[in-house]
């Protein structure tokens, strides 16, 4: 599915496909925000999100290339 607008992490996550999940997965931990695939998972499904500013930052700006659409961090882990 194509995200046209800004959502949450967790709106965003329900709407892609196991590809696009497992993409974002990779993605991120290729920015090296975490090197664990179920703590991206945990974000994505708002059980909780980074505690550092800039790591937020870096996944919003990580899930925005992705994705093709620019979603803020303060949307993403809203």
């Amino acid at each position: 599915m194509k995200i046209t607008e800004p959502a949450s992490f967790p709106e965003i996550w329900e709407k892609l496909d196991s590809y696009q999940r497992r993409e974002i997965i990779c993605a991120v931990i290729g920015t090296g925000a975490t090197a664990n695939p179920q703590t991206v998972k945990n974000w994505a499904m708002g059980k909780n999100r980074p505690p550092v500013l800039l790591v937020r930052e870096a996944v919003a700006a990580t899930v925005s290339n992705v994705l093709g659409v620019n979603i803020p961090s303060k949307i993403l882990f809203s």
